[in-house]
């Protein structure tokens, strides 16, 4: 069983890496929040959800409830970004991406395949 407090010193380290610099993109660095708008993709708009999704497990910690839903769904939104940046380049250059991102956007996407692998294990509460 993992610790509530555990789960929501996760949530807290995934909000505090959004807004950290990920990868540079003609000269610019780029965090959670500047990606979309400067990439200009549709899709990308979906990594707003991730701080509200954490915001809501966290505000679920604080009221001493359980996390639910909130918790697994705060990491789907940078996974399935990665995913797709690193499936989006064909000819075989998906190293692309990962070559140029920052160490802040490679610990989001492990701090985020971490949330999402926690989730299904059961929360012990800390009193």
């Amino acid at each position: 069983m993992v610790p509530k407090r555990f789960k929501a010193v996760l949530l807290i380290l995934l909000l505090i890496l959004f807004v950290m610099p990920w990868y540079k993109s003609f000269g610019r660095s780029l965090n959670g929040f500047t990606i979309p708008l400067w990439e200009r993709i549709d899709f990308l708009f979906v990594l707003y959800l991730a701080p509200v999704f954490a915001l809501c497990g966290l505000y679920a910690v604080f009221r001493k409830k359980e996390l639910g839903i909130f918790y697994f769904l705060a990491g789907v939104p940078i996974t399935l970004f990665w995913l797709f940046w690193l499936y989006h380049f064909v000819n075989g250059i998906s190293y692309i991406p990962w070559q140029y991102s920052y160490i802040w956007g490679k610990t989001g996407l492990f701090l985020s395949l971490l949330i999402l692998f926690t989730s299904f294990i059961p929360t012990r509460s800390n009193s």
